[in-house]
């Protein structure tokens, strides 16, 4: 037995290392050694999102340059192994051409009929608005969504981006992002009907909502809802340096429960931190990841923090509400 045991080590184990994919490794059934790079316009083509269908094919979505006047918003859809679907757009890309120099997606979501919705900004220098567009499977404009599958909605007259993006249960399209009054860019909120994309005024009266969370610069960066249907949104207080959560009820009313009127910010440690994405717990907790200011190192660490239901850290959590 000893013998057998012996043999196994020196013989087997070594060719296990060499052919079997270890935790954690690149996957080299996906792409080249694990990884896809396309090159679309040859310059600055750039993924900002990602999600994935039921049948495990990968949406992508970004920007990609455009010679003649900057940037298109790009959406790219690949098999589960990596390689371009061949039935989305051109050679599973479609690149989309919304009218300024500076087209953009920042997020994308998938609606249970399987359209693709993705949502960015369109613009011009200081001069940019929210855009949401609509695909079907194939990769082409759902012409029956806003104007021929796309909706500008300007926020506040001038520098209006969309950052983020979730679609509810009933279908209704939420889209997050900043929007700048004054010198500032606030949290800037629509709720857009599945139907055509038209706002719905059943969300703070004409479906776009402006949240101040900090004295100066503000961004959000995820949208998620809870079982109750209100509304969460993580970001970032810029200036002070604080992870910013927003909570809406259901009509688009900051929630009473949550932190400050429906806005907690955390200052962690007295450290500069930020959020970059948000999940909600089964049982209500806000989980965040992002950075955290290293004052030994002088650099950034990635961090995760986890939140009460009411928008306090949870000293439960790692160190003080937070493991980095």
């Amino acid at each position: 037995m000893k013998i057998t045991i012996n043999l196994f080590v020196l013989l087997i184990l070594p060719i296990c290392h060499l052919f079997c994919q270890q935790p954690g490794e690149l996957d080299v059934d996906f792409g080249t050694n694990g990884k896809v790079v396309t090159n679309i316009k040859k310059s600055y083509d750039q993924c900002k999102a990602t999600t994935l269908q039921p049948d495990g094919k990968i949406i992508a979505v970004g920007n990609s340059y455009n010679s003649a006047n900057w940037f298109d918003m790009l959406v790219m859809r690949l098999h589960p192994d990596g390689t371009p679907d061949a039935g989305f757009g051109l050679q599973g890309i479609v690149l989309l051409d919304a009218g300024s120099p500076n087209d953009i997606f920042y997020a994308v979501a998938l609606q249970e009929d399987g359209k693709i919705v993705a949502a960015g900004y369109s613009g011009v220098g200081f001069n940019n608005d929210f855009v949401v567009a609509r695909f079907l499977s194939n990769g082409s404009l759902d012409t029956a969504f806003g104007s021929m599958g796309v909706v500008k909605t300007d926020i506040f007259d001038s520098e209006d981006k969309a950052t983020a993006l979730s679609i509810q249960s009933d279908g209704k399209i939420v889209v997050a992002g900043t929007a700048k009054t004054g010198n500032y860019d606030d949290f800037a909120i629509i709720r857009l009907l599945p139907e055509d994309g038209t706002l719905d005024n059943t969300f703070h009266d004409d479906g776009k909502l402006l949240v101040d969370v900090s004295f100066a610069n503000d961004k959000p960066v995820a949208v998620a809802f809870q079982n109750d249907a209100k509304i969460v949104i993580a970001g970032n207080a810029l200036t002070i340096g604080d992870i910013a959560l927003v909570r809406l009820l259901a009509n688009g009313t900051p929630d009473p429960d949550f932190g400050n009127n429906g806005i907690a910010t955390s200052n962690i440690l007295n450290k500069p931190d930020g959020a970059s994405s948000l999940k909600i717990l089964p049982d209500g907790k806000l989980l965040v990841a992002g950075y955290i200011f290293d004052g030994v190192s002088g650099d950034d660490d990635m961090a995760v923090y986890r939140f009460h239901s009411d928008g306090e850290l949870d000293d439960s959590f790692g160190n003080g509400g937070i493991a980095s």
